[in-house]
Parts: structure tokens; sequence; C-alpha cells
């Protein structure tokens, strides 16, 4: 297996293992793994880049946003 191979793997499996924890939903550490790929395409170039596809999948964003809203809720239930 290539090293870029078994990186990409660690990182959608942190996702899965955070989703699975509870401290985020699946929902959103599904997104966020489909994330670490999109990226992987734009900064490696693995693809010819669509500039309508980076469009469509800026709206991601949102999952940032939406990841420090879970962990923040989960660190205050935690505390509580």
């Amino acid at each position: 297996m290539h090293h870029r191979d078994r990186r990409l793997r660690r990182r959608r499996a942190a996702h899965q293992r955070v989703g699975a924890h509870g401290i985020i939903s699946s929902e959103l550490a599904i997104r966020l793994a489909r994330a670490v790929g999109f990226r992987n395409i734009l900064v490696h170039r693995y693809a010819e880049v669509d500039d309508d596809v980076v469009v469509q999948n800026l709206a991601f964003t949102g999952g940032l946003t939406d990841f420090v809203h879970e962990v923040s809720q989960w660190i205050e239930a935690q505390r509580g």
C-alpha cells in the first residue's frame, strides 16, 4: 500500500471513530471523510479538476461549522 493511501485511510478512519464515539453525528463523519478525499484531488491533482465540481463542493464549508458546533456540544455535555 502506498504511503499516501495509508494516510488517507487514517484520516477517514479518524472521522469514523469520532462519529462512532458520538462526538459528532455519523452523517457529519461521512461528510468529513468525503471532504478529505476531495481535498486530496484538489491538492495533489489526482484527476483533472472541473471548476463546476469545485464550486459545488464549496458548499461543504458548512460542514466545518457543523463540526465545531457538534464538538462544542459534546465538550459541554462532558463537563456537566
